[in-house]
């Protein structure tokens, strides 16, 4: 069997090479070919990779997520972030009923919590070096509307002359994960003015329309703000669905018997996320849109969740990748093409109380700076042989993040999709607009290397890369 192949066989040949990877740029199945028609197998890491940190206006839609934020933590590099939640409570039935000549013993509101940032994440045994936080409880002044959206940038009136409650306590979210057991937050709002004039309205309320019907209770009571009080140096995920989260009156019937009465979260809640980046490194970025070279960032860049802050990567001269040394555009394809993003060594020193994002999605950019949408939902790149969003993955040998991108290279030489760059979102994506993405329940973060490239360099300069195996015939 003569196995000589024109080039439209290896033509062919490089179609069917797409769908597959391969480190070793000798071990591509071309032992098969004679000399006159070898299709050879290269290997590319010097394309230009410029990295940008750029501040975005992205509505992160926050409305019934599965955790809501509150706290605030003012970092040296990333500034003040602040996170408050609004959140409206719901009648439930199964509880005792309230009685005329019944007496008000407490009124308690109780919030479970599970996600943690800042030193509250320290373990059990360094308990002493979480911080103590101050939350405070007002009553909203303005409901809930079923015509509005609610984004981590929105807000709710609330009266800061009307405490309700406050409460300083030690979080111990870690205790709960390893134990098992919940430590809740808890405030007492009958020890506020405010808290006990509403737990005794409640009492007055009893046997009227107040208390059984939804409507009637929230025009008697709207909601409330959990609102941190200064640098809490720790953010936590508090958890509205869990049934451990509620507003309980306890009170006693005329009889002295004790009893409760438990109000629940709706799920009409959300948090807040802003930041305030006066006096910290990233103090420039002061508008949406903004993009800095790493240049004027130390040679690195920064993506935060929740408060807009990516990274945006481009490939300027990849359109020349096709090119021959006389200028000649040749046929080739991507058998791999990957991206090698170093992370910034002081970044992974104090992972245990700065967590890296869980998951950062490769999005397509647009040219000023936006993320690319369909239909207003992100143009995620698809990981290669699924159908799942690319995502990061971290090489802890490297000390880097790594993420396949050889379909989208492959479009990208032969027009098939904009030069556009690639923007590293700190999130999953939602599929659906009613679908919160976690960007909005999260503020976790990453510095990125991004040295410059030099045709002299060495291979140990830490800056982002894009490693190419191809194919090509020759």
């Amino acid at each position: 069997m003569n196995w000589r192949i024109n080039k439209v066989t290896a033509a062919l040949f490089l179609s069917s090479l797409f769908f597959f990877s391969c480190e070793d740029p000798t071990g591509v199945g071309l032992e098969l070919q004679e000399p006159g028609s070898q299709i050879g197998t290269k290997f590319s890491d010097t394309t230009a990779v410029l990295a940008s940190t750029v501040l975005l206006k992205d509505s992160i839609f926050t409305l019934g997520a599965t955790s809501a934020l509150v706290g605030q933590i003012n970092d040296g590099t990333f500034g003040k972030v602040t996170a408050r939640t609004f959140g409206e409570l719901t009648l439930v039935g199964g509880n005792d009923t309230i009685s005329k000549g019944s007496t008000l013993d407490s009124l308690v509101l109780s919030l479970d919590y599970s996600y943690a940032y800042g030193d509250a994440v320290y373990p059990k045994e360094n308990a002493n070096m979480r911080s103590l936080v101050t939350w405070n409880i007002y009553p909203l002044t303005q409901g809930f509307s079923d015509k509005t959206t609610y984004f981590t940038t929105s807000e709710l009136a609330y009266n800061t002359n009307s405490l309700l409650a406050t409460s300083t306590f030690r979080p111990m979210p870690t205790d709960t994960i390893a134990g098992g057991v919940p430590v809740l937050a808890k405030f007492r709002l009958d020890e506020q003015s405010t808290g006990r004039a509403l737990a005794l309205s409640i009492l007055d309320k009893a046997e009227t329309v107040t208390l059984t019907k939804q409507d009637e209770f929230l025009n008697f009571f709207k909601g409330i703000a959990i609102v941190p009080s200064g640098d809490t140096k720790s953010m936590l995920g508090i958890l509205p669905p869990s049934p451990r989260s509620n507003l309980t009156l306890h009170f006693k019937d005329k009889n002295g018997k004790a009893k409760k009465y438990v109000f629940r979260f709706s799920s009409r809640y959300f948090n807040q996320i802003s930041a305030d980046r006066e006096g910290s490194y990233l103090a420039g970025f002061t508008s949406y849109g903004q993009m800095k070279p790493s240049g004027q960032t130390g040679n690195s860049t920064f993506l935060q969740s929740g408060t807009g802050l990516v990274t945006k990567l481009t490939f300027p001269n990849l359109e020349n990748f096709r090119k021959t040394v006389t200028n000649e555009t040749q046929e080739l394809v991507v058998n791999k093409a990957e991206l090698v993003i170093p992370i910034l060594a002081s970044a992974l020193a104090d992972t245990t109380i700065y967590p890296l994002p869980s998951t950062i999605t490769v999005v397509e950019a647009t040219s000023n700076n936006l993320i690319g949408r369909t239909q207003g939902f992100p143009n995620v790149l698809v990981a290669e042989g699924v159908s799942n969003p690319a995502t990061l993955t971290y090489d802890k040998a490297l000390k880097a993040y790594v993420v396949n991108v050889t379909s989208y290279i492959q479009n990208v030489l032969y027009n098939k999709r904009k030069n556009n760059g690639i923007i590293l979102l700190p999130s999953n994506v939602s599929t659906t607009v009613s679908t919160p993405a976690f960007n909005g329940q999260q503020i976790n973060r990453a510095i990125l290397e991004a040295n410059p490239y030099s045709p002299s360099e060495s291979n140990t300069n830490r800056r982002p890369r894009l490693r190419i195996y191809y194919s090509t015939v020759q």
